[in-house]
C-alpha cells in the first residue's frame, strides 16, 4: 500500500521540528512525501532520489487564474517536486468545465515535460458526481486521485467510502486522506485495499 506523509495543509509552529517529522518519514519508508514547496527547495539534496515527492498548486481553494497556475506548476517541478496536487477551480467546474478541461491538459502536458505525476483533488462534499467526474479526469489522463481536498479533518467513513467508489467506478487508484487519529485505523484502511494513504500524524505508524 502506497503510504505518504503530508505537512502542507497544517499549520508549522516549528521548521526545526518538521524537519525532524519529515527524516522520521524518510525511515519509516514512506512512500512519498507531500510538502510545501519552500520545503521541497530546502530539503531536496538531503532526500531519496526514488521517493515521490509533491507539492501543491492554488491549494487549498484554487481560484487563481490558469496562467499562474501554469507558472506555479513549472516553478514547482523545477524546484525538484516529481508530482502535482492540483485543486480544480470550482467556478471552472461548475460554469466553464471546458476552459477546466483545456487547463488540466496544459499542466498535465507541463508534468509530462518533467517526467512528473500530476494527481487531482475531487471534493465530495461539494459535488454529487464525483464519479462521473473521477471518470472523466481518468479519461483525460489523471490516474491518481484525493477524494476531497483535505485542508479539513474529514471523516474517516465518508472518506474512505468515497475513496471505494471511485476506484470501483473508474481505472483510478485513490488515496485516502481523512483524518485519523488511531492505529486501528491504520489497519482498517490496508484491509480496505485501496491505493494508498495520506498521514498527518506519523505516531499513528510508530
Amino acid at each position: 500500500m502506497y503510504i505518504e506523509y503530508c505537512n502542507y495543509n497544517k499549520n508549522i509552529s516549528s521548521y526545526d521540528e518538521e524537519t525532524k517529522k519529515i527524516y522520521q518519514a524518510i525511515k519509516l519508508e514512506l512512500n512519498g512525501l507531500a510538502l510545501p514547496i519552500h520545503m521541497i527547495r530546502s530539503m531536496k539534496e538531503y532526500l531519496p532520489d526514488d521517493i515521490i515527492l509533491a507539492t501543491s498548486i492554488d491549494y487549498p481553494c484554487g481560484l487563481s487564474s490558469s496562467k499562474v497556475r501554469y507558472n506555479m506548476a513549472i516553478n514547482s517541478l523545477k524546484s525538484g517536486a516529481n508530482c502535482i496536487d492540483y485543486v480544480p477551480n470550482d467556478y471552472f467546474l461548475k460554469e466553464k468545465f471546458t476552459e477546466l478541461k483545456k487547463e488540466i491538459l496544459t499542466i498535465i502536458n507541463i508534468c509530462q515535460d518533467y517526467e512528473a505525476t500530476l494527481r487531482l483533488f475531487l471534493d465530495y462534499r461539494k459535488s454529487s458526481n464525483i464519479i462521473t467526474l473521477s471518470q472523466i479526469f481518468n479519461e483525460m489522463g489523471i490516474d491518481i486521485m484525493f477524494p476531497t481536498v483535505g485542508y479539513h479533518h474529514d471523516d474517516f467513513f465518508d472518506n474512505l467510502i468515497n475513496s471505494k467508489l471511485i476506484e470501483d467506478s473508474s481505472d483510478t487508484s485513490v488515496i485516502f486522506n481523512g483524518y485519523m487519529w488511531k492505529k486501528e485505523q491504520i489497519e482498517f484502511l490496508k484491509q480496505a485495499e485501496i491505493f494508498g494513504m495520506r498521514i498527518y500524524n506519523l505516531e499513528l505508524l510508530v
